[in-house]
């Protein structure tokens, strides 16, 4: 069986609050930087929420013509910007056209466009929609364009999966190349969610955090953290074959060795409190990247400074590298300075793995100031990059794990490091939002009973209609009052009920939680504490699946 190919980072491009342009973002990164900043794209009075992560200055122009800028959505100028500068900084590759194509990832699209022209309908009527309204708001705007920009006829595809689309079109772009489909392949995701309707519903989930400092909004493994910033941008790749790349002379960043993807199958709005979805995930990462735990040197944590992603994460962290090498295993989350771009996510958390392995500096802007009890690696107080040991760049034979071409950016030194080091480096991006339902303690979340009452599962409970359930749980319990108490009802008609005698009431999911009346409790006053209790619950609910993907990288050698 023949060794498959290898797939190498040429071109890297950014478009994120921190910086744009693969140096300044870089710069920015390193130098503790802060993107996050008071939102001044609409007026926030109405608004719990004052900060974002805003790309300060971005004019379209000096990407786009003005033709095409009026008939595209801020974030396909935000993808077509990434592309621009990635493909310059691939030094501008030549390809035959079936042999390129384009993966980029979004997590809405144009909304922007779409909440637009709604107005236009609303305020002038359906004949002043625009035409171009479909192609400016559908969610692969921004892979057909850049696909149109550069000819590339291969195959052509945008990636939804939330907050992990744009590590999907990562792998997935890897695997055509390495599967013999493409020699290059334009990866990435752009977002350009941070409008009001967005805000005002991220904030209606309690996903987002009120915190108006932009200094410490986002604290991701801090204990005081209290959701995620909302933030814009894109990121783009240029992904190779290495004989591509070669022959052409292109200067190598990294390789991206391995790809995994898996889903926690759990629940529709928490994580799993053991990371099971985040556990397999990293581990068929490096499965496909033939590399063990011990490789590892850095991980990017999605780290959204969310209560149950932090926790779930650095979970499953030590889960898929054991103890022993998570407690040695650098880890950040450079979302502290750039805010949480959902689809746009995993593009930058990749750009970022791949110049800190190519400069050997860790990013980070520690906003930490109380780790969670689960964070046990070590978190320093500085706001500025870190060098990395060069311990953590050597293979046995002692040779430093960046390539001379990477270092100084000369091509044709390429092939004069033939053992270079196979240094991993690990990108984490989740679908979740900062799922903050059992107020962040997944250690105490009640456990879900195994059946409702007697005669009756939990699984019907839940399946049947409100009056169905009414009517069968009064026929099972007789006596015990005409309803199962699901709105708070109460009655002063009925007396009090036996200390010890065990009641019935419902979370959010409809779900029958057994309960037990402590003595000198009444039966109202046991419903108004199932309506409190309900809606406590309600204000912590979350709404996206949490889902996975993990991209290994290493230095190219």
């Amino acid at each position: 069986m023949s060794q498959r190919p290898r797939i190498v980072v040429t071109g890297i491009g950014a478009v994120t609050p921190v910086g744009t342009g693969v140096d300044d973002f870089w710069k920015g990164m390193t130098s503790g930087r802060n993107g996050i900043r008071r939102i001044t794209q609409f007026p926030t009075e109405d608004l719990s929420v004052k900060v974002a992560g805003e790309v300060d200055g971005f004019d379209p122009a000096e990407y786009l013509e003005p033709k095409e800028a009026r008939r595209t959505d801020r974030y396909v100028h935000f993808a077509l910007a990434s592309a621009s500068l990635a493909w310059a900084d691939a030094a501008v590759p030549e390809i035959v056209s079936e042999r390129g194509g384009c993966i980029f990832g979004t997590g809405i699209g144009g909304i922007q466009t779409l909440l637009t022209q709604h107005s236009v309908l609303l305020e002038k009527g359906p004949g002043r929609v625009s035409p171009f309204m479909v192609p400016m708001l559908m969610a692969n705007a921004a892979a057909g364009h850049i696909a149109m920009r550069y000819g590339l006829t291969g195959q052509n595809m945008e990636t939804l999966s939330a907050c992990a689309s744009s590590n999907t079109a990562i792998g997935e772009g890897m695997r055509l190349i390495r599967d013999g489909y493409l020699d290059l392949c334009v990866v990435g995701g752009s977002e350009a969610a941070t409008v009001p309707l967005t805000v005002a519903a991220f904030a209606q989930m309690t996903a987002l955090t009120k915190n108006p400092d932009p200094e410490t909004a986002s604290r991701p493994f801090d204990a005081g953290r209290s959701g995620f910033v909302l933030s814009e941008g894109a990121a783009t790749l240029i992904l190779e074959s290495e004989e591509h790349a070669t022959a052409r002379g292109a200067r190598v960043y990294c390789e991206v060795a391995g790809y995994g993807a898996s889903d926690d199958a759990y629940h529709i709005t928490a994580p799993d409190p053991k990371g099971g979805g985040a556990t397999l995930a990293m581990r068929w990462a490096l499965r496909d990247a033939g590399a063990r735990p011990e490789d590892v040197s850095y991980i990017n944590a999605h780290g959204t400074s969310t209560p149950l992603n932090d926790a779930a994460e650095t979970v499953a962290i030590k889960a898929a590298l054991g103890e022993d090498v998570a407690h040695r295993v650098a880890v950040s989350s450079t979302q502290s300075m750039t805010g949480h771009m959902l689809g746009a996510a995993a593009a930058v958390e990749g750009a970022v793995c791949a110049l800190a392995i190519t400069n050997g500096t860790i990013p980070r802007r520690s906003t930490t100031r109380r780790r969670i009890p689960t964070a046990t690696w070590t978190s320093s107080r500085t706001r500025r990059g870190r060098r990395m040991s060069r311990s953590r760049f050597r293979t046995p034979s002692g040779s430093a794990g960046r390539t001379p071409a990477s270092r100084s950016g000369r091509r044709d030194e390429r092939a004069a490091a033939p053992t270079a080091a196979r240094h991993v480096g690990v990108v984490v991006a989740r679908t979740s939002v900062g799922h903050t339902l059992w107020g962040g303690r997944p250690d105490r979340r009640p456990p879900r009973p195994a059946s409702g009452p007697s005669g009756l599962g939990a699984a019907p409970c839940r399946d049947l209609g409100g009056d169905r359930r009414r009517r069968l749980l009064h026929r099972v319990h007789p006596g015990r009052g005409r309803r199962p108490h699901e709105h708070g009802h109460r009655s002063s008609k009925r007396g009090p009920v036996r200390a010890g005698h065990a009641r019935h009431l419902r979370d959010l999911d409809g779900r029958v939680v057994p309960v037990r009346v402590p003595p000198g409790l009444t039966r109202t006053t046991m419903d108004r504490v199932g309506s409190e209790r309900r809606r406590w619950l309600a204000r912590r609910r979350r709404h996206l699946p949490p889902s996975h993907g993990v991209i290994m990288i290493r230095t190219s050698g």
